[in-house]
């Protein structure tokens, strides 16, 4: 959102072409309200290109990807590309063109078109920066999502229960606070408001996810560790292997692993050292977190990197597909002998 008067012209700019040749809209400070935050929406997106659908089901009803996604804003992203500040790069694939088989043909998506804002979009917004944009903080602090990643409905006695009550109240001090202070990004430039504003997402239902996200988890590293603060610079606190010992403590209650890194790394995979560290956690990680074997194998044989793995595994892809070498690189399946298949069972056993 931004009330910088470049993008207010350019909200202007995009009421005019939906009214032009003498058509009238209903709701003129709710579409202008929607233009702003779309301009700056575009704007504030880090890289040029971005993915865009103009399904109308998808801003509407229960197929709606996020709350500010509404009908208007879909109106107005049309007349974007009708006045050339967004083309389309690469247009969208539907899912039974996505289909290659029988078996995946259940499961095929589509793909979103993707966009870019032209140069005649950054023009109009030449003198707006970072700092001129600022959060919506009227957007919900707690987002449930559908299995299909629709928008979902909070119940009226989560909304009325002290725990939202305290998720509410604890998120808006912390961005509050952090507005207050004079965050900075490593390149000196003050920190987005995104960044500091955080929600709360679950997936399903409220027993699945419950983490706090804002767009600043999702950038690099190094960026994160090198915001400042007051000109002191951030620290980082990282639980080793955490998500091993919180299934640990699950299933065997507090206190009763009390030396469990008297084994070592529990994420090590002596018999694979070339392939990196990296690679022995997100193979333990698939298999801690697949619904069932079947798809905790579909999802490891699309990496090549873990083939003479899965080769080792006899259990785990057999009950996949025995032609799972059909779905990975015949290149990438040389070299590999089934010489070990005690990897699968000794993890689910974890």
């Amino acid at each position: 959102y931004s009330n910088h008067h470049n993008v207010v012209l350019a909200a202007q700019v995009l009421l005019d072409e939906l009214q032009k040749d003498g058509k009238t809209i209903r709701g003129h400070k709710a579409y202008f309200s929607a233009a702003k935050k779309l301009t700056a929406s575009i704007y504030m997106h880090e890289g040029d290109l971005f993915r865009f659908s103009t399904k109308r089901e998808y801003f509407t009803g229960s197929k709606r990807k996020q709350v500010w996604l509404t009908p208007k804003t879909l109106t107005l992203f049309n007349a974007m590309r009708d006045l050339g500040f967004v083309e389309v790069m690469q247009e969208a694939v539907a899912p039974h063109r996505m289909k290659k088989n029988k078996q995946q043909s259940s499961e095929a998506k589509g793909l979103t078109a993707v966009y870019r804002a032209t140069e005649a979009f950054h023009t109009l917004l030449h003198n707006v920066t970072a700092k001129d944009i600022e959060v919506d903080t009227s957007v919900p602090r707690v987002d449930l999502k559908t299995a299909d990643g629709s928008v979902g409905e909070l119940s009226k006695s989560y909304l009325n229960s002290t725990g939202y009550q305290e998720t509410v109240t604890t998120l808006t001090n912390h961005f509050n606070l952090l507005s207050e202070c004079n965050v900075q990004a490593g390149d000196g430039n003050p920190l987005p408001q995104g960044h500091m504003f955080y929600v709360r997402k679950f997936k399903e239902d409220l027993d699945k996810g419950g983490r706090f996200y804002s767009s600043f988890v999702n950038q690099p590293k190094e960026y994160r560790l090198g915001i400042t603060f007051d000109g002191e610079p951030a620290e980082s606190l990282d639980y080793s292997q955490l998500h091993p010992t919180l299934l640990l403590r699950l299933i065997h209650q507090e206190g009763k692993e009390t030396n469990l890194f008297a084994i070592g790394d529990v994420y090590a995979m002596p018999d694979y050292p070339d392939l990196p560290r990296s690679a022995h956690k997100e193979f333990i990680n698939i298999i801690f977190n697949a619904e069932t074997k079947e798809k905790a194998a579909r999802r490891i044989m699309t990496a090549t990197r873990y083939c003479i793995v899965f080769e080792d595994c006899e259990d785990l892809w057999w009950s996949a597909d025995k032609n799972w070498r059909a779905c990975v690189p015949r290149e990438a399946t040389k070299g590999c002998s089934r010489v070990h298949r005690q990897f699968y069972p000794q993890t689910s056993n974890v």
